[in-house]
């Protein structure tokens, strides 16, 4: 599966969701994220793939 991954920091929350909804209709499976950064600022991420659902961890 290719996972491909847009850093997104610079666009509000609504604009972010927008993207993923586009993406979503698109027939992409859509992840969102943040992760900390400097401070009390934070990277925003939105991660998309066609097919299968990615799995975590690959568990039982």
């Amino acid at each position: 599966m290719n996972v491909k991954t847009l850093e997104l920091s610079k666009l509000t929350e609504v604009e972010r969701l927008e993207i993923a909804t586009l993406l979503i209709k698109a027939g992409y499976t859509v992840r969102m994220r943040k992760e900390k950064s400097t401070g009390r600022n934070y990277n925003y991420y939105v991660e998309y793939w066609k097919g299968e659902e990615q799995s975590e961890g690959g568990g039982d």
